[in-house]
Order: C-alpha cells, then sequence, then structure tokens
C-alpha cells in the first residue's frame, strides 16, 4: 500500500491510530502542535487584510510579514516587535 500511496511505512499507522484515538475529525484537521495567544482582535485583524491588500509602500513590489508589522506598531494597532513575531519575509 505505501509503495502504491508513495508514504512512509509510518504514514498509515499514524492515520488509524490518530482516527482510533480522536475519530473522524482526525482525518479533516491536524492537531494542533501548541497553542499560540492571539495578538489580534476582530477590528485589528480586519485592519490588518485591508492594509495587507493596499498598495505597498514606496521602493517594494509587495507587502512582507515584516512590513505589516512595523506598519501595524507605527498606526499603533498592536503592541509587537520584530524580535517577538519570528516573521520571515519568505511567506
Amino acid at each position: 500500500m505505501c509503495e502504491h500511496v508513495g508514504c512512509s511505512i509510518g504514514t498509515p499507522h499514524n492515520a488509524r491510530k490518530n482516527y482510533c484515538d480522536r475519530g473522524l475529525a482526525a482525518i479533516h484537521r491536524r492537531k494542533p502542535d501548541r497553542e499560540y495567544e492571539t495578538k489580534l482582535d476582530g477590528d485589528a485583524e480586519a485592519r490588518l487584510i485591508k492594509l495587507a491588500c493596499s498598495e505597498p509602500p514606496k521602493g517594494h513590489s509587495r507587502w512582507t510579514l515584516h512590513l505589516l508589522a512595523d506598519e501595524l506598531v507605527m498606526l499603533d494597532e498592536i503592541d509587537l516587535s520584530r524580535s517577538l513575531t519570528k516573521l520571515s519575509d519568505s511567506v
């Protein structure tokens, strides 16, 4: 079966175990690796989405996570810094 599907031997075993432990929900949703504290409320998240959909700053072809974080801090939307966010420009 593993050769036919192209997966490792552990994949079917893990899928079966997860199904037995968590039922049908295990198929559709991965179990979260860890819990995260929410940094934005609904209004701030809506403003972030509006900002991300707007034109990027001059000299940039697109918004990066660092640019968005810097802009939110400048607009006093959220209190965070680059050292705390661990953002990556590759996203």
